[in-house]
This record gives structure tokens, sequence and C-alpha cells, in this order.
């Protein structure tokens, strides 16, 4: 799990989903994103008979809590951050089918791809070292760190989260994380939430993101009063 304002260091340097400002149901401004589901501040919150809550409150559980990540700019344009560490799994072991996935971003980036990350016991077991991405430079599957283990699919509507919160309490259990890939330029990207709306049984639910995703830019400001990019190229 990423440190909140932690940042990664500068570095040198899929079928892609379209452009996230040209989808339907995503937001880049904050108004609207949060023109058919507003922000609250409870932990769960119902529109439009759709149960809105954070994780631990409703069917989809997501290992991440409020805080935020960034990474630095590596000198040139356009450039990529991934951040993930949002592991996923159905608290009652029911398949989680996902309809969207929406963000607000104070400072929009170029384009936001979504992904999901699938990690098997087998491949835990191959190398331990194998954890949830908090946040990196480059895009999935080759980062600046080196290649990323696991078998990554696009994310959004008819994606299925099947990963049980109960087996993935199991020691080396795989895991399944929701990736946000950042495409950005001189004006760099900050999402401050994000929405993921699903259904279980028919039901529908949003689980409700807090944590912020920072790729430095010259348009990002500090916050939640945080100098996060300082000393960022």
């Amino acid at each position: 799990m990423p440190k909140n304002s932690e940042a990664v260091p500068a570095a040198a340097p899929r079928r892609r989903r379209p452009p996230a400002r040209k989808r339907a149901g995503i937001g880049l401004l904050l108004a609207s994103a949060t023109a058919l589901y507003p922000a609250v501040s409870g932990d769960w919150h119902r529109t439009a008979a759709r149960f809105e809550h954070t994780s631990g409150r409703g069917p989809l559980h997501s290992h991440t809590a409020q805080g935020a990540t960034s990474v630095h700019s590596p000198g040139h344009t356009p450039w990529n951050a991934t951040f993930g560490s949002y592991v996923l799994c159905s608290a009652g072991g029911a398949d989680v089918e996902i309809e969207d996935i929406r963000y607000s971003a104070p400072v929009g980036p170029q384009d936001v791809t979504f992904a999901l990350r699938t990690v098997s016991a087998k491949d835990r077991a191959s190398s331990p070292a194998v954890t949830p991405v908090g946040a990196a430079l480059g895009k999935p599957p080759d980062l600046h760190s080196g290649p990323l283990p696991g078998r990554l699919a696009d994310a959004g509507a008819g994606s299925r989260v099947t990963q049980s919160c109960a087996d993935e309490d199991e020691e080396g259990a795989g895991f399944t994380e929701l990736l946000f890939v950042l495409r950005v330029g001189e004006s760099g990207g900050w999402i401050d939430r994000a929405w993921i709306d699903y259904r279980v049984h028919g039901r529908p639910y949003t689980l409700r993101l807090d944590w912020q995703m920072i790729a430095c830019g010259d348009d990002v400001p500090p916050v939640n009063g945080d100098e996060t990019c300082a000393g960022a190229a």
C-alpha cells in the first residue's frame, strides 16, 4: 500500500480504451463526475436507487484508504503514470460485474485508461515479491521499474471481479488489482476521487475510492496542504 503523499522519484523514461473525456459516465471535472452521484461525507449514500459506499460498507471491497500518492515527471512529455493498490474482492463471494469506472479530476490528464491485473497464487508462489502496484512511472505491462507480473485485461463495463475476500485473506493467495493509467503533458494530472459502478445479484452499487492520484506537472497545486510534487522535474 502506498503511504500518504509518497512520491515516486523521477527516472529516464493494449488495445487502449477511448479517452476518458469521451466516454459517457466519466467526468473530467468534479461537477460532471458528481452530477448523478454527489459526494457525501458518510460511509454510504443512496442516489437513484443505487447504493454508494466506501470500502467495507458494501459487497465490493478495495484495499485503499484516504490519502494521496504522487509520481514525479521524468522530464519529458507526454509521459505515463500507473496507480494501483486498488485490490478488489467480493465480501460475500458472489461475482461482481463492473458497469463503469468514473472519476473527478481537478487537473485533467490527457488520457486515462483502466486495467484489471489478476495475480494468481501460482504467480505469488514463484515470486513472493509480487505485490500490488502503489504508484509507478510508465504503463503496464512495462513499468520503468520492470515488467509487471500477472494477467492484464481492460477494465470497464462487463469486467468481473471473482476474487473472494475470504480467499484473499489466505497466505499466498492471489489478488485482483484495478490500475489507473494516466497519460499527461506539462500540466500534469490529478484525480481526487473515483467511483466503481457495479452489480451483485442484479442490484446496483457504487464503491467510492477516496485515494488521490497525482502525476506531477505545472498545474498541480499542493494537495491537502502538502507539496506532493516538491522537487519534481
